[in-house]
């Protein structure tokens, strides 16, 4: 089945829904439908910047000649004056109308609504500066709000406009849900960006992305010191990777201080025995790291200068004592 709805009127390109008006015609029997559907496209063209105008021409010609179920939706044909010459107009308005008097009478109210609207639903396309979405909220024939946005349109037209050219789709019959009527009176109608100005799922994913970007790089970034720090002590990357004392080192592994190292300051620590002096399992003897050398022999020189220090004071009150007991 063809369908002709909401989605397709609204979202389908131009090409497409050319299409889709013929293949509607041929396997349908609904002119008056038709005719409603070329309407909604013509307010879907006053908004776009794309070209929906004469949507189906030749179509619609042909019904409006030919047809004789148009009955319905008589008081709409003055939308498509714009479709005949003056002169055939005259044939058309002969064949849905008795008389002048007739057809003026019954497109009165679509008329003075309308209008001033027609350059509007005929224009064509243009270049907008900004493309927005238009979130409108409608009741329906039971009362009942529902919203319905409108996207990538241009908002360039005042509020009286806007509202006058929405107000269109209240007197369509064609767009129902469960038989109900969807648009019978416009309630309110808000602008929105194309884009979201804030998406909480988005920014969720968006930090997430973030995050284990950032993760990755901090884990190459400290296998990159690693490396470097085993090609400066000589070790092939292997034996530090192998080595069951460099896995599990910790607080547990570093020595227990003895007495003379409480009066050692902390800042100044004497650094643990470092794992690249132990034997291997093979037995050979790594070469300690120059670093650990260093450090080390300036923790013993610090530690020299402090027990120096001590023996002196030790002395020094040894002397001071025999002074005061000779005293």
């Amino acid at each position: 089945m063809i369908k002709l709805e909401t989605r397709q009127l609204f979202l389908m390109k131009r090409p497409g829904i050319d299409n889709r008006f013929s293949q509607f015609d041929q396997q349908e029997n609904n002119d008056s439908y038709l005719i409603q559907c070329a309407i909604a496209m013509m307010v879907r063209n006053a908004f776009s910047p794309e070209d929906f105008s004469f949507i189906a021409k030749d179509l619609i010609r042909k019904l409006f000649f030919t047809s004789d179920s148009l009955a319905s939706v008589r008081h709409l044909c003055v939308y498509f004056q714009e479709y005949f010459t003056k002169k055939e107009w005259k044939t058309v308005t002969a064949r849905l109308f008795t008389n002048q008097k007739e057809y003026l009478a019954i497109t009165e109210e679509t008329r003075s609504n309308t209008d001033h609207l027609h350059a509007l639903l005929h224009s064509g396309s243009r270049k907008a500066t900004e493309l927005q979405n238009i979130v409108t909220t409608f009741k329906d024939e039971n009362g009942k709000k529902h919203r319905y946005t409108f996207k990538n349109l241009d908002p360039c037209y005042s509020v009286q406009i806007t509202n006058d050219l929405l107000c269109i789709l209240n007197t369509l019959t064609i767009f129902q849900h469960n038989g109900v009527r969807r648009f019978t009176e416009l309630v309110r109608y808000v602008y929105s960006p194309t884009e979201p100005v804030y998406d909480s799922e988005r920014e969720t994913e968006t930090a997430t992305r973030w995050v284990e970007n950032n993760q990755t790089k901090a884990a190459d970034a400290r296998e990159k010191i690693q490396e470097m720090k085993r090609a400066n002590s000589g070790e092939h990357p292997t034996n530090q990777e192998n080595n069951p004392a460099t896995k599990t080192q910790g607080k547990d592994s570093l020595p227990k201080s003895s007495s003379h190292q409480k009066n050692q300051p902390s800042s100044i620590p004497i650094p643990p025995e470092s794992d690249s002096s132990k034997k291997s399992d093979d037995g050979d003897t790594k070469r300690p790291d120059w670093k650990y050398r260093q450090l080390l022999q300036q923790g013993k020189k610090k530690q020299n200068q402090q027990n120096q220090q001590l023996s002196f004071s030790k002395k020094g009150k040894k002397k001071n004592r025999k002074r005061n007991r000779r005293k």
